[in-house]
């Protein structure tokens, strides 16, 4: 590298003296921070431990309200059941209930319906519950009283719970106090701590029960008073605290023990409930982390009071967090203080890596001053440039630039000042005189330096006028495709393809020759572009026996394939067209069959400015053109075609619907369920009805009974056996009321593949025919009868026999008699 650089990069490094003042400033300032954050730490532990123990006991309490708001919800569900009800059975109590799914419902020991009796109806009762449910059933405990409230129904009717069937509530003091509550407020309310009648023999087992009221139906309960004179019972659920506890307690942390107090009192006799010894001995441990919460559940206040257990602190925080920061916070300090130590270090090595990093760099950097004078080059430059570095760093920007670039070199000092970013395409010169393409970027080193980084652009240019060729072909493709699409004839077709193939496809000029069959001449018939002269005059033969027929367009045409010529001017097979084409500078030529209902027709010929213009997707686009011009004249051809057998059947339409409406005969179609499809004139003037009335319609509505059951049943044995029938059918039109006799021939009518989908009729009327036949019947057996009575008379025989002649003649019979007078002489 030059003193300058070496000079310029080895300022960067500066003082030994500067590392070890920093390093030193840096490890004082961190251990003080240090001690800072350790400080800090142990007051975020402690603010976010009581935070999250107070979360803890807001979501214990959330827990305990929602689960009796879920008990509400039951109850109140089995209050309007019972109100919906016009009485409730053991069983629709038991589906009902059921379908609550209780064993889901932690804690709830069961759903029972408490109904207020009398005395004076306790023995009917008695003896309605026996009928209905248990023949044992009794009000317990027994005694005289003026009310009764037994648990009439409860569910689930199993276990311990068939210990409180028929048991009154209104014995037990607790409970009554919350049974008449209940009723005077309309609401739930719970009574205090209880055991249950299923309890009796379960020492500490605490429980409570819930009531609600139960009103007549339809009575007032507006007031007090007419609430305590509607009653009628209540809905009845009893809970085992520890049970109810227990499924609340899975949604609460472990490690917070909890208690439940019946009322502000707290103390042995009022607590609800514990949810551990062991744990709570150990939560006394944990400083300050108490806390208690005022519920109102059923009426009743109770006091939740949760204590933390030192399980509870190491999960919520990292107990060690204030240490480790500390230890981080020092440990980090060191590694800053090296690090600052190795940097400076680093900063001397700083210019032996960025010398390696110029001179090995893959683009072309250019160091210069703000004379445009060359002051370093790395070896990428040098290669590209073709100089030695000794020669080029005597050299200023101008001399290896093209002289057209000179006129950039003030607009480039301006921006080199201004220390803006430039981004320019400039074109260099070699030391050989060769120019290439080149993208620069000028960027300000310093106050009085810049430097220049050089892409060789010469391979990305040639892909980009590749691609630019690609998409103009894609484009002049597309362009031919829409433009077939629209043509409906052939003659429009070659000079669109010719214009297409130069303004979207990028050629200079493009013809299409047609051969002439009958001299192998093969025609130009359309031309687009520049050059379109070198056509005039020109011969190309299809013969592969004449020079003409040796080039490219003859050999395509003739083999069938495409010929490219990359190298136009320089190609032994285009020789004979040199000095023709030679005056239009073609660079390179392709030539592509075109062929007509399979028989060679004509060539497409492009020619392109550029050596080597067509590479394999470039010729594989135009094969696809000329391919789908094929197509194109095809498919006019085609559409001659149809259009011609269209015409035809037309005409033959026409002419077979003109002979079939004026002729005598009956003709119509039927479908296979004997509908009508088609009939002609005589059938509508028959039957005195129009064509759309007889579409659709069946033989029943047309003639009179007997002779469409017959016409049903032939056209079945038609349908089912394929067989032309032939016969007579005689019957009466049902609207004119023409009786005739008819002929009748009816054939099948198949698809493609033999299935018969309908029948052809014709039918004849020969009720005229019939009544001749019969008369000349009875006339020949009237003259039958006088021959023989007139036998002796020979004039009377002869005229017989003529009489008879021509009877038989009427009747389409030969005549008897070859000549009656000779054989009377006889």
């Amino acid at each position: 590298m030059t003193i300058f650089s070496r000079n310029y990069f080895s300022g960067l490094t500066g003082s030994w003296l500067l590392p070890a003042f920093v390093s030193g400033a840096v490890l004082l300032v961190g251990l003080g921070i240090s001690g800072g954050l350790c400080w800090q730490a142990k007051q975020q532990d402690a603010d976010s431990l009581r935070a999250a123990f107070e979360s803890a006991a807001d979501m214990a309490i959330d827990n305990i309200n929602d689960r009796f708001n879920v008990y509400a919800v039951v109850m109140h569900g089995v209050r309007g059941f019972f109100n919906s009800s016009v009485a409730i059975s053991f069983n629709e109590f038991h589906t009902y209930v059921q379908a609550l799914h209780l064993y889901e419902k932690a804690g709830v020991q069961a759903i029972g319906l408490v109904m207020l009796v009398s005395n004076a109806e306790k023995a009917r009762h008695i003896q309605a519950m026996r009928q209905q449910k248990s023949a044992d059933y009794q009000i317990k405990p027994d005694g005289q009283r003026d009310y009764y409230a037994p648990i009439i129904y409860i569910e689930p009717f199993a276990g311990d719970n068939l210990k409180a069937f028929g048991f009154d509530p209104l014995t037990v003091p607790a409970a009554l106090s919350a049974m008449e509550q209940a009723r005077d407020a309309d609401n739930i309310r719970i009574t205090s701590r209880i055991a249950l009648i299923q309890d009796t023999d379960k020492p500490y087992v605490y429980s409570f029960v819930m009531y609600l009221p139960l009103y007549k139906k339809g009575a007032e309960f507006a007031t007090l008073a007419q609430r305590r004179a509607a009653i009628i019972g209540w809905v009845d659920v009893p809970f085992r605290i520890n049970d109810l506890m227990a499924g609340i307690r899975r949604q609460l942390p472990t490690d917070i023990s909890l208690e439940i107090y019946d009322g502000i009192t707290l103390s042995e006799q009022t607590r609800l409930f514990q949810s551990g010894i062991g744990l709570e001995e150990k939560s006394r441990g944990a400083d300050n982390l108490q806390t208690s919460r005022s519920i109102v559940v059923g009426g009743r206040q109770w006091v939740v009071r949760m204590t933390a257990a030192p399980a509870f602190e190491n999960r919520a925080i990292y107990r060690y967090r204030p240490e480790l920061v500390f230890a981080t916070s020092v440990t980090l300090t060191l590694l800053l203080t090296l690090l600052t130590w190795q940097l400076a270090r680093s900063r001397q090595t700083a210019e032996i890596h960025f010398r390696q990093l110029f001179r090995q760099a893959g683009e072309g950097i250019l160091i210069l001053n703000d004379d445009h004078l060359i002051l370093d080059a790395n070896n990428t430059a040098l290669t590209l440039l073709g100089y030695s570095r000794a020669e080029l760093l005597s050299l200023h920007l101008p001399a290896i630039l093209a002289t057209v670039e000179n006129v950039s070199l003030p607009a480039l000092a301006s921006m080199a000042e201004s220390g803006a970013v430039s981004l320019e395409q400039w074109r260099y010169r070699c030391k050989n005189g060769t120019e290439f393409p080149s993208e620069v970027s000028v960027r300000r080193l310093d106050g009085q330096r810049y430097f220049a980084i050089l892409r060789d652009r010469t391979e990305r240019q040639k892909a980009e006028q590749r691609i630019l060729r690609l998409t103009q072909l894609y484009q002049a493709l597309s362009e031919t495709n829409q433009a077939i699409v629209r043509m409906d004839n052939a003659r429009e077709l070659f000079p669109l393809v010719c214009r297409c193939a130069v303004a979207f496809g990028g050629m200079k000029m493009a013809w299409i020759g047609q051969l002439n069959e009958a001299d192998l001449v093969i025609v130009p018939v359309a031309a687009y572009g520049v050059g379109q002269e070198y056509l005039d005059g020109l011969v190309i033969s299809a013969s592969a026996d004449v020079a003409e027929g040796l080039g490219p367009t003859g050999t395509a045409l003739r083999e069938n394939r495409p010929v490219i010529i990359n190298d136009y001017l320089n190609n032994p097979m285009t020789i004979h067209w040199h000095e023709r084409a030679k005056h239009f500078a073609w660079g390179a030529a392709g030539t592509f069959p075109i062929r007509r209902n399979g028989k060679p027709f004509a060539v497409l010929t492009v020619y392109h400015n550029q050596i080597n213009a067509f590479d394999t997707e470039a010729i594989e686009l135009l094969k696809e053109m000329a391919c789908d011009i094929t197509f194109a004249l095809d498919n006019f051809d085609r559409d001659v075609q149809r259009q011609a057998a269209q015409k035809a059947l037309a005409e033959n339409e026409a002419k077979l619907s003109l002979i079939m409406e004026n002729v005598s005969a009956y003709i119509y179609l039927k479908d296979k369920e004997g509908r009508y499809l088609y009939v002609n004139r005589p059938c509508l003037e028959l039957w005195g009805l129009t064509m759309a009335d007889v579409i659709g319609v069946t033989d029943e509505v047309l003639f009179d009974h007997q002779l469409a059951a017959k016409i049903r049943a032939d056209d079945r044995h038609l349908f089912m056996t394929g067989e032309i029938l032939r016969g007579e059918e005689t019957g009466t039109a049902t609207k004119t009321g023409k009786t005739a006799t008819y002929w009748a021939v009816k054939m099948p009518l198949r698809h493609t593949d033999g299935s018969i989908y309908a029948l052809c009729g014709i039918s004849t009327d020969i009720t005229e025919r019939k009544q001749i036949e019969a008369q000349l019947q009875q006339q020949l057996k009237e003259l039958r009868q006088w021959f023989d009575i007139t036998l002796g008379r020979e004039e009377r025989v002869m005229q017989l026999k003529t009489e008879i002649n021509k009877l038989l003649g009427r009747l389409g019979e030969p005549p008897r008699y070859a000549d009656p007078a000779s054989d009377l002489e006889a």
